[in-house]
């Protein structure tokens, strides 16, 4: 076998070598899309619950807050009527 050959040889051995390493990357490459959609698709979902729950906790909140409110404008007006009754015995 000459040197033109044997350099031929070698240049196809690595051509082949090369070739299956471009492919075992393509595959790792496509593998590693497929977890990032994975990965991107169930943070959209576990954002999606926490907003969920965080508008939800808001509502309860904001029902309190409203409830509290109501009360606190009672207290008020007890108060005055308090100080209306208590102006009038006092006079």
């Amino acid at each position: 076998m000459g040197f033109q050959a044997i350099m031929v040889k070698g240049s196809n051995d690595d051509l082949v070598i090369l070739l299956k390493e471009k492919g075992l990357l393509d595959d790792e490459s496509e593998n590693l899309k497929t977890k990032i959609n994975t990965i991107h698709s169930s943070s959209k979902e576990y954002i999606a619950e926490i907003l969920d729950e965080v508008n939800t906790e808001n509502s309860v909140l904001e029902s309190e807050l409203r409830y509290r409110i109501s009360e606190y404008k009672d207290i008020l007006k007890d108060i005055n009527n308090l100080k209306v009754l208590f102006s009038s015995s006092n006079s």
